[in-house]
């Protein structure tokens, strides 16, 4: 058997320590900040269309309000473009509501229809609390 010294074993088994654990550092590194950035990434369009979403909502809600509150032919004229808004945004567990203002206001009913619209806007407002 060959003779092995000792010393510069050791000194090579430190040598290609020194070169791979910062090589192996860097990959580890990259792999852990590349799934935080796709994270954020995520985080940041769920808050985006959240709050497009909360916008579309509000929109919505002041022009149905608006048009209730003076019906006029140019408002509601824009109504039925809301009203089919309305249904993509909201929860359907205010679908029943967003039915029955409909059907008031296409019977000029205005008292039963401010009257969902009161009732929608309150249920909106426990929706978004939750």
């Amino acid at each position: 058997m060959p003779n092995i010294d000792l010393t510069v074993t050791v000194s090579v088994i430190i040598a290609l320590c020194a070169i791979i654990s910062p090589i192996l550092t860097a990959i580890i590194n990259n792999c852990h900040h590349t799934k935080i950035k796709k994270l954020e990434i995520v985080q940041a369009r769920e808050y985006e269309t959240a709050k497009h979403l909360a916008e579309l909502r509000e929109q919505t809600l002041m022009h149905l309000g608006e048009c209730l509150m003076n019906p006029t032919h140019e408002l509601l004229s824009g109504y039925s473009k809301y009203c089919a808004l309305a249904f993509q945004v909201f929860p359907k567990s205010t679908h029943e509501h967003l039915l029955k203002l409909n059907a008031a206001v296409s019977e000029y009913k205005w008292e039963d229809a401010l009257a969902e619209y009161e009732n929608l806007a309150l249920l909106l407002v426990k929706e978004l609390q939750q």
